[in-house]
């Protein structure tokens, strides 16, 4: 099994492991990254310092989470964390890429 995603950003690349419960972040270093893994590459553009860090991801349920917040919105009449069009615009999202998935067809 593997759930993993990655994001690439012009001066950072993040991979998180869900299964695994792990992260790993590669950007430019900034003066405020003090407490991380460091190095010097040479480039066409001069000398740059990549960082590495590796957050600690907390273990928790994500679902259980999720409906205890629901249920604190309803109990104190309180916004939810997530608003309704936020969530009605993941699901269309979500739609587009089943649509996608659905209208390609690819040999294996």
């Amino acid at each position: 099994k593997m759930r993993k995603i990655r994001l690439f950003q012009p001066n950072s690349y993040i991979g998180i492991d869900f299964l695994e419960k792990k992260a790993e972040v590669i950007k430019l270093k900034q003066p405020e990254d003090t407490n991380v893994f460091s190095f010097d590459i040479d480039t066409h553009n001069g000398k740059k310092t990549i960082a590495i860090a590796n957050p600690v991801i907390e273990p928790q349920n994500a679902i259980k989470l999720e409906l205890e917040s629901f249920v604190n919105a309803i109990l104190t009449n309180s916004p939810t964390v997530v608003s309704e069009l936020d969530g009605f615009l993941a699901m269309e999202v979500a739609h587009q890429i089943l649509e996608k998935i659905n209208s390609t067809s690819i040999l294996v």
